[in-house]
């Protein structure tokens, strides 16, 4: 399977460029500044390339990036990937700084900002110069002191009380469909008048 990438610029002569690739990209980012535009692919590998699809770099990453993000530059490029490790490059792929978020991220950048939208469930800023601003937790309801106490609570108002006094959990129950009583009246079976066919596979039994 053959994916194919396009790119289309104005100013370019020819308007269109291509170029192929043997697997899907994770993730991609186009820089507003510049025109490039960066790809991350499993198998660890993070490519930037130019508006006419030429490449500026490509590199095997130590752990599989996740995300990446322009720097307002358009030439500087963040990675995040799955150690939860921030990292930004420059225009020759040499490592600037490096962030530790502790998460796995998906980057957006802007305002002289990178925002980590981390999997912990908190969205972190960056200066470009790799100084955390502030954090911000979307999830707060999931930070109980005892998380274990509203399960608890749960559980106590399904149980009913037993002698032994530890209580007992309410077991939700329904009617069998089945009945051992034999009906009254004619057996119909029995005297011919109605017959049983059993189904299955063939040679089953």
């Amino acid at each position: 399977e053959t994916y194919r990438f396009f790119s289309i610029e104005d100013r370019l002569k020819a308007g269109l460029r291509t170029w192929d690739s043997k697997v899907a990209p994770l993730d991609v980012a186009v820089a507003d500044a510049t025109g490039n535009f960066a790809l991350v692919f499993n198998e660890r590998l993070v490519e930037m390339r130019r508006p006419d699809g030429s490449l500026v770099y490509n590199m095997f990453w130590k752990n599989q990036p996740v995300s990446v993000a322009f720097a307002a530059d358009g030439r500087r490029l963040c990675v995040a990937d799955d150690s939860g490790r921030l990292t930004l490059l420059d225009e020759a792929g040499e490592e600037v700084w490096h962030a530790e978020p502790g998460s796995v991220a998906s980057l957006a950048a802007g305002g002289g900002r990178v925002y980590a939208a981390c999997w912990d469930g908190r969205l972190r800023a960056f200066t470009q110069d790799g100084k955390p601003v502030w954090t911000l937790d979307l999830t707060p309801a999931m930070l109980d002191e005892d998380p274990m106490q509203m399960v608890a609570a749960s559980a106590a108002a399904l149980t009913l009380p037993s002698p032994g006094g530890r209580g007992r959990v309410i077991e939700a129950t329904r009617p069998t469909t089945v009945s051992s009583d034999v009906p009254s009246g004619e057996n119909l079976l029995r005297n011919g008048k109605a017959t049983l066919t059993l189904g299955g596979t063939k040679s089953w039994m």
